[in-house]
């Protein structure tokens, strides 16, 4: 995803995850090494899920891992305006 617009990286995420949510199962993103989550990769992304599968469906099967205290706060700031 790296060096691709904003929105076309939360896109291909959401083409991933939407199968696996699709059939229940968890989706596992680990989050070393990414600098920042725009509200343009995120609303392409994890907002979409929201919209298709519901937002509980999303905070269930949705694991995060290596996340950095600022980017916890930026999707517990996100995950609250769904």
């Amino acid at each position: 995803m790296a060096d691709r617009p904003y929105p076309e990286s939360g896109q291909m995420l959401y083409d991933y995850m939407s199968p696996l949510l699709a059939n229940g199962k968890s989706v596992t993103l680990d989050l070393a090494g990414v600098i920042s989550l725009p509200s343009m990769f995120l609303n392409a992304s994890i907002g979409m899920a929201a919209r298709n599968y519901g937002v509980e469906t999303i905070k269930k099967n949705i694991v995060f891992y290596h996340v950095t205290k600022s980017q916890a706060e930026r999707l517990r700031e996100y995950f609250s305006r769904l």
